[in-house]
């Protein structure tokens, strides 16, 4: 009799805690996932642009790209321009490739200046201009 006094004790504690988290019997409404809000919608991001250039042969062709904060020179370039990377170095940018055989390279200047890091190293930045230019050695 004593046990099942114990039990009923037991289970009328664990009934009242249950009851005493709840917020106050008020029950919260839960939205589908498509009508939540997102503090970062698509109206409130702020639009980041760089503007890509490749130069081959002379002929120098220019493209704007959106991206988003963080990104690399790399990324960027691997996305927009059809790129090819192997171990860190761009060999193929929209189908052009260096290398040995034609003893040529893809050269990369950020903002003007020639690259001292390499492409994954390249924080962007809005409004840096990234050249990459097919060069002989």
């Amino acid at each position: 009799m004593k046990q099942l006094l114990q039990r009923i004790s037991l289970l009328m504690l664990v009934v009242i805690a249950l009851f005493g988290c709840s917020s106050n019997g008020a029950q919260e409404e839960v939205k589908p996932a498509e009508q939540t809000t997102n503090e970062t919608t698509e109206s409130n991001v702020e639009q980041l642009s760089v503007e890509l250039e490749v130069i081959n042969d002379g002929k120098s062709d220019v493209k704007e790209a959106a991206f988003t904060e963080g990104e690399n020179a790399l990324e960027v370039t691997v996305r927009e321009l059809n790129a090819i990377e192997e171990g860190g170095f761009v060999t193929t940018i929209n189908g052009v490739e260096a290398g040995e055989e034609t003893k040529t390279y893809w050269a990369l200047s950020v903002n003007g200046e020639m690259s001292m890091v390499g492409a994954a190293e390249v924080i962007l930045k809005d409004g840096d201009k990234i050249t990459w230019e097919l060069t002989s050695y």
